[in-house]
């Protein structure tokens, strides 16, 4: 019932004069939008990057996977826009810094895999500023504070990425008004060997693209908000907001962690 259908479009313009351009397409290499930016509101846009794929390894003719990008508010625990396609993997980079800044710049990543490389590398290059920073021992057993940019899926992130999202859907956290993501859910499951992904033939990169915008929401900092006037009646002072759930703000470590794709 919440499922609704936005409006469909590109980001264009430079710096912060960012605007949102209708297409006549709908659906795939465009952003698919239910909400504009929120004054003071606060974003997290994850981006799971295509590397081509089949989306069954059984079936050479099967289609090949997309990119998909998920913007999350923080604020109001709702996700606005999507994006889904198969477009140059610059072009994708352009279009998310573009995305992120127009988001009341955002707090952004690429799943850092080898085309996704390509996506940081354009966000190094547009000169944005707030991608996130994994630490080493996000990825392995080992206390160090060496930052890395991007998100990176190894087995234990992996293991993070579901079990957060399974635990804010069923916390009721969460508002999901895409069809295009719930019909992904529909299909994630946990195969023979444990793994959780994909039914043969079916996509998980919007989910993925949502589960990493997840993670920079419970990682990254949040702006302090003072209490409404009318609310606490009294002159207002700051608190530190929290949404959502906070399950995996803080890392557990275990052993292992070697990259494994999706």
């Amino acid at each position: 019932k919440l499922c609704r259908v936005g409006s469909f479009g590109l980001f264009e313009g430079k710096g912060d004069n960012i605007e949102f351009r209708a297409v006549e397409r709908s659906g795939m290499d465009c952003w698919h939008m239910l909400k504009p930016p929120i004054p003071d509101n606060e974003y997290t846009l994850g981006v799971d990057v295509m590397e081509g794929r089949s989306a069954d390894s059984k079936k050479p003719r099967s289609q090949p996977d997309y990119h998909g990008a998920v913007v999350l508010n923080r604020t109001t625990q709702s996700i606005d826009c999507i994006y889904r396609g198969r477009c140059d993997p610059v072009e994708l980079g352009e279009q998310a810094v573009k995305c992120a800044r127009f988001y009341n710049h955002a707090w952004a990543t690429p799943e850092v895999n080898d085309a996704g490389a390509v996506v940081l590398a354009v966000f190094k290059k547009m000169d944005y500023q707030n991608i996130y920073q994994r630490q080493v021992h996000d990825e392995q057993w080992m206390e160090s504070e060496a930052p890395e940019l991007g998100w990176r899926t190894t087995r234990l992130t992996r293991k993070w990425l579901v079990d957060d999202l399974r635990k804010i859907i069923r916390d009721g956290d969460l508002k999901i008004p895409f069809r295009e993501i719930i019909e992904e859910m529909k299909t994630f499951v946990v195969d023979k060997y444990g793994k959780a992904a994909h039914m043969p033939g079916k996509h998980d990169d919007l989910l993925f693209g949502l589960m990493i915008a997840l993670q920079l929401h419970l990682r990254c900092p949040l702006r302090p908000m003072p209490y409404p006037y009318e609310i606490a009646g009294e002159e207002p002072e700051f608190h530190e907001v929290k949404s959502l759930s906070m399950a995996g703000a803080i890392d557990t470590w275990e052993p292992g962690g070697e990259e494994e794709e999706e």
